[in-house]
């Protein structure tokens, strides 16, 4: 089963890029260039949903571009899809 999320690309002065998916809270990479930050964080969560799985955890259904856009308080550079294979973990 595969699930596509929006994952939000962030900075702020002085500190790195880093990215998050407001669906799936606790996984957050960052890297120096937004490249650095997109290939850190898709082992990241990779590494976060098979430990949520592997505890029992519910993943979410993820949400829609515009709901997730619309719901975000925190600033964000920019935001792209990412594809969860469940199946595999």
């Amino acid at each position: 089963m595969k699930r596509t999320y929006i994952a939000l690309i962030r900075k702020e002065a002085g500190t790195e890029y880093w990215i998050d998916i407001p669906d799936i809270p606790g996984c957050v990479s960052s890297g120096k260039t937004i490249e650095e930050a997109r290939a850190s964080f898709a082992e990241a969560i990779d590494f976060h949903v098979e430990g949520m799985l592997l505890e029992g955890e519910t993943i979410d259904e993820p949400r829609g571009l515009n709901e997730v856009l619309v719901s975000e308080k925190d600033s964000f550079a920019d935001h792209y899809e990412v594809e969860i294979d469940l199946t595999q973990h």
